[in-house]
């Protein structure tokens, strides 16, 4: 038996509740992973036309959710900064009034545009030098990557990290007061936290086990834009010697040769910017999505795994997306996959 739905929300530091008269009529919980901010977006019954007079707030207002069952541990969705609003109603629908939001970054220094110069450092070492300066606890095994210079221009902190992860095969994300900085390798390593299974699906139909089961779900293998291999050229001109590092893609069939004329301070260097681009080149190779009877313990950056009544796309995935939607149809869960690359 499914267990009753809740959820807690806060908007401008009041429960929302005791804020007004109406009800919600959905929430939208969007969970990204690298690179992406998380987003909230709430329909709340408007019949009293207070939302749309009243109590519309301001651009900048902070909003708080959760959501989850009775009986277990709720989905904390973090602090979010209100974007966006707007009203609908007429015909047969009930008056709403919806609000947007976009995760933010507490501490404002993290925003500021700013040109700094690294030289000699290895990539851990910038890290942390620009996670101290903002107060961030750094998680995660930071390659040790030498780096002759790093140039910070004009952006902030955030890109800047964002940029260097993306540089480097890492991922990176920050939470609160907390920067999760590491290889994706080390994501890939982890177990899947689920396995889903069409054949066991109707197995937990049939006992009335709700919580997770599939709804419905997609999967795809695309060829278009993938690389079979990837290799760095550059001649350090000042050194006077040559870098050169390849890299295939074991699992991808293609003969198509990813060229990088980028600089590159090491061989260490290359090899790491050769499978960075090589995986983000071929990370929509295989794809899939599934929708399922809300779960609020499957979020983005996690891995999960296909069992083999998916046939060929069969395998273990990447969490990139979590889709968490509280409406009168009930919860849902809806996961954007990308396929772990043996890279």
């Amino acid at each position: 038996m499914l267990k009753p739905i809740i959820h807690s929300l806060t908007i401008g530091g009041v429960k929302a509740g005791n804020y007004f008269g109406g009800e919600t009529v959905s929430l939208e919980y969007v969970d990204g992973l690298h690179g992406k901010s998380d987003a909230i977006s709430l329909s709340i019954g408007d019949s009293e036309q207070k939302w749309r007079t009243l109590y519309a707030p301001d651009p900048g207002t902070l909003i708080t959710a959760a959501i989850g069952y009775e009986g277990m541990l709720p989905l904390i969705c973090g602090v979010f900064e209100s974007d966006g609003n707007g009203a609908a109603g007429g015909g047969s629908s009930v008056d709403s009034f919806a609000i947007n939001g976009l995760s933010i970054v507490l501490d404002e220094s993290l925003r500021i545009k700013r040109s700094e110069g690294y030289e000699k450092q290895t990539l851990a070492a910038i890290v942390d030098m620009v996670a101290t300066r903002n107060g961030l606890a750094v998680i995660g095994a930071v390659p040790t990557i030498f780096l002759e210079r790093e140039t910070q221009r004009r952006t902030s902190d955030l890109e800047f990290l964002t940029r260097l992860a993306e540089e480097h095969d890492c991922v990176c994300s920050i939470k609160g007061d907390v920067l999760v900085f590491m290889p994706i390798s080390d994501l890939c390593a982890a177990e899947s936290v689920f396995v889903f299974d069409l054949v066991l699906e109707k197995a937990l139909e049939a006992a009335s086990v709700e919580i997770g089961r599939i709804l419905d779900w997609t999967a795809e293998i695309s060829i278009e834009g993938c690389y079979g291999k990837a290799e760095v050229k550059y001649h350090d001109g000042a050194k006077n010697k040559e870098i050169r590092f390849e890299h295939s893609a074991s699992d991808v069939l293609s003969r198509e040769v990813l060229v990088i004329d980028e600089r590159a301070d090491s061989i260490a260097h290359a090899e790491a910017m050769c499978k960075s681009k090589l995986r983000t080149a071929n990370a929509n190779y295989k794809t899939a999505t599934l929708t399922l009877i809300g779960h609020p313990g499957i979020m983005s950056g996690v891995c999960v795994t296909l069992g083999a009544s998916f046939g060929i796309y069969a395998g273990k995935y990447f969490v990139i997306e979590s889709k968490h939607t509280i409406s009168s149809s009930g919860y849902t869960t809806a996961l954007t996959l990308q396929w772990v690359q043996d890279v």
